[in-house]
């Protein structure tokens, strides 16, 4: 038999340079940011958070109520509570707030948001009725005689 003899591999037109381009990756730009997030009046509330700098800040105000629930006249400071730091609206990023960010994988960086809001305050009777079966009885109150609660037990069968 006879031995087949190896084929050449093809050289290219131009020498040794190859048509194929080395990928190259975009470097990550998405900026992260941990909030430290704090209650203007009281530290035991103090939480912190770790986000993108491109999250809208009604971000923040959802986890707001999802901690403390109904809340009005709520108000985001950045840095110090001051009326030039307030962070009215809630559809800007962080970002356009000019919170600064760094790389998901790099060392955190820290910025420090302060809030404040008033209790929901409502008239509901259902929410009021609390504070009627939690109050004691005034002292001055008579106490109902014992053929009173008999007449009321057989009048509510």
């Amino acid at each position: 038999m006879a031995k087949k003899k190896a084929k050449k591999p093809a050289s290219s037109p131009s020498g040794s340079e190859s048509t194929h381009q080395a990928l190259i990756l975009p470097p990550d730009r998405e900026k992260w940011v941990t909030l430290d997030v704090k209650l203007v009046n009281w530290n035991f509330m103090d939480f912190k958070i770790r986000i993108r700098t491109t999250t809208p800040l009604f971000f923040l105000h959802k986890k707001l109520k999802e901690r403390h629930g109904r809340m009005n006249d709520l108000k985001l400071y950045k840095r110090t509570v001051n009326e030039d730091n307030l962070m009215v609206d809630e559809f800007k990023t962080f970002e356009d707030y000019g919170v600064p960010g760094g790389p998901k994988n790099s060392a955190p960086v820290e910025y420090v948001i302060y809030y404040e809001y008033k209790p929901y305050h409502s008239n509901e009777p259902v929410i009021l009725a609390e504070k009627i079966i939690a109050t004691d009885d005034p002292p001055n109150r008579p106490k109902p005689s014992r053929a009173t609660s008999l007449n009321l037990a057989a009048a509510s069968k």
